[in-house]
């Protein structure tokens, strides 16, 4: 074991403070090293009764739409204790969104960043809760409605600070694409419909983006701007990093435009559609390369 003095303390190899050293019955030198993150305490403190948080939830909802809802005070102590100001806390069973809650007051109290990740099924109210009768159908709509409820709270209550209290909502799905995209070989037989357009129908166009920026590694909680260029819907994610267009109909004008816009862009992703002629896909890549050689182009 290598220990080593400063002149005033000794740490380990790992850095950590030794406050102490001694041997044990083995006759090995055991060192007691400085916690480096805070203990919580063996009694923790009063956060009230069932009833309690109940009440304080029923005052953020205007009535009591859940049972047993964890207290908000205990969840933000976890985080302190156990996280560091730049973490992201997931919770795999959000139910109503205490985890948020407590994410958002820590943040405000400590001025600090931290985000959240909460999964929850979308399981069914019971059709006499009271929940139901308020027109929540599910768990997951309840958390959702908490959420929201509570950012406007926060920030109608801090004076010239922005809180980001923002978030976005997932589902799980299938692809976007069909079968012949992915596996076109593996296709026996197919109707002439299925080739010209390979996209699902009934797909919109934050459909399809958020599957390209998963699909290309960029976190869905990158900001995204939407733009109008010639009457064309243009998606711009984390600063220009990647630029979309998946509207069916685009001419040279319009491409123009996005690439002299969006020059210095990673990747540009178009949607082929029915209506887009094999002219059309090259000209595309060659005015990127005349606007923005360094840029990916992608087709769907």
């Amino acid at each position: 074991m290598k220990l080593f003095f400063d002149g005033k303390e000794t740490f380990d190899t790992k850095g950590q403070k030794v406050i102490d050293f001694f041997f044990n019955s083995n006759g090995k030198l055991k060192c007691l090293k400085e916690r480096t993150k805070i203990t919580p305490p063996s009694i923790l403190p009063e956060y009230g009764t069932v009833s309690k948080q109940s009440e304080e939830l029923s005052n953020i909802m205007g009535d009591f739409v859940f049972n047993n809802p964890k207290p908000v005070e205990m969840i933000k102590d976890f985080i302190e204790w156990f996280t560091t100001d730049e973490d992201i806390v997931m919770d795999c069973f959000a139910g109503s969104s205490t985890t948020a809650q407590s994410v958002f007051l820590s943040n405000v109290d400590n001025n600090v960043n931290r985000r959240f990740i909460l999964i929850q099924l979308p399981e069914l109210c019971n059709d006499n809760s009271i929940a139901f009768k308020n027109g929540y159908k599910t768990i997951a709509e309840i958390g959702k409605e908490r959420i929201r409820r509570i950012g406007i709270t926060i920030n109608n209550k801090i004076d010239a600070v922005e809180v980001d209290v923002g978030f976005r909502v997932f589902k799980c799905d299938s692809s976007n694409m069909k079968d012949v995209y992915y596996c076109s070989d593996a296709v026996v037989r197919q109707s002439l419909d299925d080739y010209i357009d390979v996209i699902k129908e009934h797909r919109n166009s934050e459909d399809l983006l958020i599957q390209v920026m998963l699909e290309l590694g960029i976190e869905l909680s990158s900001r995204i701007e939407q733009k109008d260029v010639h009457g064309h819907t243009i998606f711009s994610v984390d600063d220009g990093y990647l630029v979309t267009c998946f509207d069916d109909s685009i001419d040279d004008s319009t491409v123009i435009e996005i690439s002299k816009e969006m020059s210095g862009c990673m990747y540009a992703v178009f949607r082929s559609g029915s209506s887009m002629s094999d002219e059309m896909l090259a000209n595309i890549e060659q005015i990127f390369k005349t606007y923005s050689p360094q840029t990916k182009i992608r087709i769907l």
